[in-house]
């Protein structure tokens, strides 16, 4: 026997009875609709405007406002911290060391004598990535202001670092290009980049390093740059999720907090 589900009978139940039964029913549903049933009739059918996403309901603006705050305060606070005299250079994390394998002739030069050429050679491409920083922050406004609501949707249910792949895989390349030019820049006002080429092809012909050396210093720093940034997108990704300190807006306490 063919039996109804709870929805076609709630349906019809709102129908019964009431002046829209005499209705003509190709408009039948579009008057449903109108009348003061709408929203018990939306529910039945599963059409609310609001959006599930784990336990927490939220309304469709409140997610798509939120996740684009959260991408906008997290990016301003990563360039800030990493643009910043010192933001690469002293932070373990992403300090830019020499190339490797270069890097594993960096100990015995130091104790050559040289320690204070490798630390200057070190100081400037660093120095090159902090400079470089804040070209990152025209292309990653324009990528979190064209973020659709099924990418928020997947963001927001993702992993801690869900925005942050996101914005990499949207910008990545471009930051890069325009990271490089400051890069290149920067390095060769102090002839690092020359002296490197020397030194990297000469390098190249010792059994210790052989040809892994990348001998593009440029190339090297962009893409040391490019991870440090997004290595503190990620940190501060993490922090606005779970961390009610960093969730300093209304939207952000709204979306992320308990």
């Amino acid at each position: 026997m063919f039996r109804s589900s709870p929805r076609v009978l709630l349906l019809g139940a709102l129908l019964v009875g009431s002046p829209l039964a005499q209705a003509g029913l190709g408009g039948l549903l579009d008057k449903a609709l109108t009348d003061d049933n709408k929203a018990l009739v939306e529910k039945a059918l599963g059409s609310d405007s609001t959006s599930s996403t784990g336990t927490k309901q939220l309304d469709n603006a409140t997610l798509i406002d939120g996740l684009k705050e959260s991408l906008k305060v997290g990016s301003q606070r990563a360039i800030e911290q990493v643009s910043a005299q010192g933001g690469y250079l002293n932070d373990a994390e992403i300090r830019i060391p020499m190339p490797s394998p270069l890097d594993k002739l960096g100990s015995v030069l130091r104790k050559s004598g040289y320690g204070d050429q490798v630390d200057s050679f070190e100081t400037t491409m660093n120095r090159a990535a902090e400079q470089a920083a804040p070209e990152a922050a025209s292309i990653l406004a324009d990528t979190i202001g064209a973020m659709s609501f099924s990418d928020a949707q997947a963001i927001y249910s993702g992993g801690e670092h869900a925005a942050t792949d996101y914005l990499r895989e949207k910008s990545g390349d471009r930051i890069a290009q325009l990271f490089r030019p400051v890069v290149d820049e920067t390095l060769n006002s102090t002839e690092a980049t020359r002296y490197y080429q020397v030194v990297a092809t000469q390098a190249a012909q010792l059994p210790i390093v052989g040809q892994q050396v990348n001998t593009d210093l440029g190339d090297y720093v962009t893409s040391a740059a490019l991870d440090g940034l997004f290595t503190k997108l990620a940190e501060q990704e993490a922090a606005i999720r779970k961390d009610p300190v960093a969730q300093t807006t209304k939207l952000l306490k709204t979306l992320w907090g308990n």
